[in-house]
């Protein structure tokens, strides 16, 4: 999970929050809610990728999920919530498909499940610190106190294996294995773990970024190790022609 940093509500929206102030009614999808003005915002600050998968993400492939539940919301009769800019973010896909398979995965995959204090937000600078990505794709707890990082990856299905594979491959696209076709010198692994999570020109970021960026720390490991176990072995051939 990549930190999303929140920028001020589009101006629809601000128009919006105005014009429906004294509504007690106002709320997500009414009163000429600005749903594409929003939507739009919210794919570039996220940099387009999902805010809780990392997959790439266009107004296309993506909807508006509430970080808290819109139902939990309104049955304890807080609508107002809904509306709330800091409660939403785009996320894959843009609907689950009647008659395709059931997503695995993600906001849909979640469904309403809500938990205050275990649910960890995309917009809390310590999410990236919750979770741990191997070179496999894997992702595990990190060592973090804030919110339940487990009880994230089972609401969202972080570790189904379709997600699992899809970070498999970004990660050997960019020949971050051993068994990649393609492996990376050090170098290019050092020059991917310095861009992994910094936006393009564009302002769009890499999709699996976090777990990019996880598996060049890792890469790099591996590969000190063996340049270590190789000098040790030379120095070693040295010392007994000595």
């Amino acid at each position: 999970m990549k930190h999303v940093r929140k920028t001020k509500p589009p101006r629809p929206l601000v128009k919006w929050y105005k014009s429906n102030a004294n509504i007690p009614d106002a709320q997500y999808g009414t009163h000429g809610f600005p749903t594409i003005a929003v939507h739009e915002a919210l794919l570039a600050e996220q940099g387009w990728i999902c805010a809780y998968t990392m997959i790439r993400v266009e107004d296309s492939s993506s909807h508006i999920e509430h970080l808290k539940p819109q139902t939990v919301s309104r049955n304890e009769g807080a609508v107002a919530e809904t509306a709330d800019y800091s409660n939403v973010v785009a996320c894959y896909p843009r609907e689950q498909v009647k008659g395709a398979v059931p997503i695995s995965y993600g906001a849909i995959y979640r469904g309403s499940q809500w938990d205050e204090a275990r649910f960890i937000s995309p917009l809390s600078a310590s999410c990236e610190a919750a979770y741990k990505y191997g070179v496999d794709g894997s992702i595990s707890p990190g060592a973090t106190a804030l919110g339940d990082p487990q009880w994230m990856i089972t609401i969202l299905g972080l570790d189904s294996g379709v997600l699992v594979e899809l970070r498999l491959a970004s990660i050997e696209a960019f020949g971050l294995s051993l068994t990649a076709e393609n492996p990376a010198s050090a170098r290019e692994a050092r020059d991917i773990l310095a861009a992994a999570c910094k936006p393009d020109r564009s302002g769009r970021l890499i999709p699996y970024c976090m777990a990019i960026k996880h598996a060049a720390e890792r890469y790099l490991q591996v590969l000190e190790r063996n340049a270590n176990r190789k000098k040790y072995i030379r120095d070693s051939k040295s010392r007994r022609r000595k």
